[in-house]
């Protein structure tokens, strides 16, 4: 069964035609260019820094964005966590820390618990206490809410 989020991003990446920024490396616009079945087959072919930053350039430089990336991000599960941790740490932009902070409920729902990853939860939980707007702010505490308190997908991350 295809979960619901999944299926909204495979739609939205179906039904949307894509822009790429001028800055968006040449390989990844051929990545994004691709279906998405075949995107999630290629995306696993790069390093997890590299995954990282593919998502933001398909956050940042795609219209709409093609979230579908973070759905691909999250399904590595633990190992990717430092570098989303790191990434969300460094981050100002409200609307990028939206767009990290999902990739954690997608991993907390589909992949493995986060629920007991302690630093996980803080770090969100202190994000989101310095994110200024406020449609954000509350998108974003929705999910940490849903990871606090929801058993999540798996065992624990």
């Amino acid at each position: 069964m295809i979960k619901p989020t999944l299926l909204l991003t495979i739609a939205m990446a179906a039904f949307s035609v894509m822009q790429c920024g001028n800055h968006t490396p040449p390989e990844y616009r051929r990545l994004f260019a691709l279906p998405v079945q075949q995107q999630a087959l290629e995306f696993k072919k790069y390093p997890l820094d590299q995954q990282l930053d593919i998502y933001v350039h398909a956050i940042e430089d795609v219209e709409p964005p093609a979230t579908q990336f973070g759905t691909f991000l999250a399904a590595n599960g633990k190992k990717v966590i430092p570098l989303l941790l790191n990434k969300l740490k460094e981050e100002k932009s409200d609307r990028r820390r939206f767009y990290l902070i999902a990739v954690f409920y997608q991993m907390h729902t589909e992949h493995c618990s986060l629920k007991d990853e302690r630093e996980v939860v803080e770090t969100i939980s202190a994000v989101i206490r310095e994110m200024k707007d406020s449609t954000y702010r509350g998108l974003c505490e929705v999910y940490l809410k849903a990871i606090r308190e929801q058993p999540g997908a798996g065992p624990p991350c």
